[in-house]
């Protein structure tokens, strides 16, 4: 199924000029038909009495073909490496009656590294409004809340563009707006109403939510491999990091302030992770052979046994994942 009816390479100069584009009937209409027809089912099914956002993923149309269409388009309008495009959300939000009509400003999580918005349903008065050019330190958080519990009072949106004039766009059903949600501060006004199909990207291998189909498919060919490697098939083996691994901390405790290096992969729970784990997490970059992590950590040949229990452990975890080419012992 087609997503765009607008040429990329032609949105790209606007989008490297201004940090967003609106594209008015830039949605085909067989894309807009299917999503509506998800939406009238997902407000079926919604307790119509609440006043809270009602959000449910929405299905890809032939998910493969689709994805591949929409990676394309948008790393040629935001000038981002195809090959490293994920899928972090793909999303139905419906804007309850009691929505506040100017909710405050927010940045979308750090796996939203360019949103795309394509209205379903509009209320009659509300705009989509945006700062492209301001403030783009990027939210590194697993959410809009916690960028925001993060920031001294000085430095919130409302202090920070007040009496500043934000972009404003009338976009409609059909239309799309594409733009840098973790960098731009945005949202919609007098949203009551609307109905808004939401695609969250990037070119970063993040999918803390396993939005995108390869980040289930790498975790079950993980759990499949594990076991099945001996250790020196492990040396050829290629491994990368789960696109659900959201964060490395080290928590100081009151217990004379020892010092735990714990991991979080989204949907699990946290892990520790030792100082060896820590720095092969730092060195992959991609996807890598396992005997060239090695190398790259300096871990000399006679600890190599450890090293790969050690990731044997961080793939069970979900922290990591083994993909091909890869020979499994038979």
């Amino acid at each position: 199924m087609k997503i765009f009816t607008f040429d990329p390479g032609e949105a790209a100069s606007e989008f490297q000029a201004r940090g967003y584009v609106h594209v008015p009937r830039g949605v085909s209409p067989s894309l807009l038909s299917y999503a509506s027809e998800q939406q009238m089912r997902f407000e079926q099914e919604a307790d119509p009495s609440s006043q809270r956002f009602r959000e449910r993923d929405f299905v890809l149309p032939d998910a493969e073909t689709t994805l591949e269409e929409l990676f394309d388009a948008v790393a040629t309008v935001c000038g981002l490496d195809r090959s490293r495009m994920t899928l972090a959300e793909s999303q139905l939000k419906g804007y309850p009656a009691g929505t506040n009509a100017q909710p405050a400003l927010h940045k979308d999580r750090f796996a939203s590294e360019i949103a795309v918005g394509i209205p379903l349903r509009a209320a009659p008065e509300s705009r989509f409004v945006v700062y492209p050019d301001q403030h783009l330190e990027p939210n590194p958080f697993v959410s809009a809340a916690m960028w925001h519990r993060s920031l001294d009072p000085s430095q919130t949106p409302q202090v920070l563009f007040d009496g500043v004039q934000p972009v404003e766009l009338d976009v409609q059903p059909g239309d799309a707006v594409i733009f840098r949600g973790a960098r731009a501060y945005h949202g919609r006004t007098h949203a009551a109403g609307a109905t808004v199909l939401y695609f969250k990207l990037n070119a970063l291998r993040l999918d803390p939510v396993a939005a995108d189909p390869s980040t289930r498919r790498g975790r079950e060919n993980s759990l499949l491999l594990v076991d099945r490697l001996r250790d020196e098939e492990w040396l050829t083996a290629v491994a990368e990091l789960s696109p659900r691994l959201t964060e490395v901390r080290r928590h100081y405790t009151r217990d004379g302030w020892q010092e735990v290096l714990l991991a979080s992969v989204h949907g699990e729970r946290d892990f520790r992770l030792t100082e060896l784990g820590f720095r092969m997490v730092r060195a992959l970059r991609g996807a890598m052979r396992v005997e060239q992590l090695l190398r790259e950590v300096d871990i000399a040949d006679a600890q190599w046994g450890h090293a790969i229990s050690e990731l044997r452990r961080m793939v069970r975890f979900g922290a990591i994942h083994l993909v091909a080419p890869v020979a499994p012992s038979r």
